[in-house]
């Protein structure tokens, strides 16, 4: 009989983000052990000016998983009780979809939003706490596998080092380094399709803090409340595709204004998640959307303001053929940008 020690895998997690420590946490409690190597460092992470997550009600279950879920929640977030849709010209009331108690209750509980930093350095310390290691400042730049699983694989660093392990976890996001390591399921022909369909998504996030409820007089006088999650529709076309934009409460007294569109072609180049492709005030191409004086409103408040651009791209398999190399989180999904902020930005729980 195998003994729970022999059972014991030594796991290489390349990436130290949200998905990374998720992975890290759950395998190294589940009696494995678990290092992450990471390009950063811990201030890095600390300091992001990102917007923050959403925390789907069916996710917010795994307090029971996670100690001290549900307080850091209820204290550095806030409830997400559904979507709100507006017309972006006159901001009138298209439709919501709000969950009620009985929904909240079928779920078992409330989706919430939270800040990208604070749930960070709440998965972080949860690791530390389990005796995760970290090796920051490092980066991982190949790995070498084995063609049995009875010989470990090889994660190379940029400083020459070798690290061994029997699994080698790929978190490290939109263009991660080790798609290509995974063995593809070639066929030319969807290939071809697969490319011609690929668009490069732009999304730019403004964000505004310290202002409370968010309550602002637009140009007609009236009153403009962001709601949980607010969409604006415009039908004016944008850059070949509709203008997408939502208005966040992310966290306790941080508002967000996210927007995002696809082209065709960029000049921006394929960008890391967290790359900031601009800090501006005001970018010039959403400036230039002078009909849309509300939205150009909200767009002026912002205090910091990041454009990303990106382009989509899904692999057909997420391990390789002796399965030592796993892809999770943006570094196996496609359309990283869209589903950031329509899962959660940067969310891999």
């Amino acid at each position: 009989m195998i003994s729970p020690s022999e059972c014991k895998l030594d796991i290489i997690v390349i990436g130290g983000s949200i998905a990374g420590l998720s992975a890290a946490y759950f395998i190294q409690r589940a009696g494995h052990n678990v290092t992450v190597i990471e390009r950063c460092d811990e201030e890095y992470f600390r300091a992001q000016p990102f917007s923050g997550l959403r925390i789907p009600a069916t996710a917010s279950r795994l307090w029971d998983e996670l100690p001290g879920l549900l307080d850091l929640l209820e204290n550095r977030g806030v409830q997400h009780p559904g979507s709100v849709l507006r017309q972006g010209e006159d901001f009138q009331l298209v439709g919501q979809m709000v969950y009620g108690d009985h929904i909240i209750s079928d779920l078992g509980a409330n989706g919430y939003r939270i800040e990208y930093s604070k749930f960070w350095e709440y998965l972080y310390q949860l690791c530390l706490g389990n005796q995760v290691k970290f090796m920051f400042h490092l980066e991982a730049i190949d790995v070498i596998t084995a063609e049995s699983l009875h010989q470990p694989a090889k994660v190379i660093t940029s400083s020459g080092r070798h690290i061994a392990g029997d699994l080698v976890i790929a978190a490290d996001g939109h263009n991660s380094k080790f798609c290509d390591l995974i063995e593809m399921e070639s066929n030319d022909e969807d290939e071809g399709v697969l490319e011609e369909s690929r668009k490069w998504n732009t999304y730019v996030s403004s964000s505004v803090r310290g202002i409370q409820r968010k309550l602002v007089d637009d140009l007609d006088g009236q009153r403009i409340l962001v709601e949980w999650w607010t969409r604006l529709y415009f039908s004016s076309v944008f850059a070949h595709s509709i203008l997408k934009i939502w208005m966040l409460q992310e966290g306790k007294n941080n508002y967000v204004l996210n927007t995002y569109y696809s082209t065709l072609e960029t000049t921006g180049g394929d960008m890391e998640w967290d790359s900031k492709g601009s800090s501006l005030s005001r970018p010039p191409e959403l400036v230039s959307l002078q009909h849309e004086p509300r939205f150009q409103k909200l767009l002026s408040m912002s205090e910091i303001c990041y454009r990303n651009c990106q382009k989509s791209s899904t692999p057909p398999c997420f391990n390789n053929s002796t399965n030592q190399i796993v892809l999770i989180g943006d570094a196996a999904r496609g359309s990283a940008l869209v589903n950031a902020i329509l899962q959660a930005q940067t969310n891999r729980i």
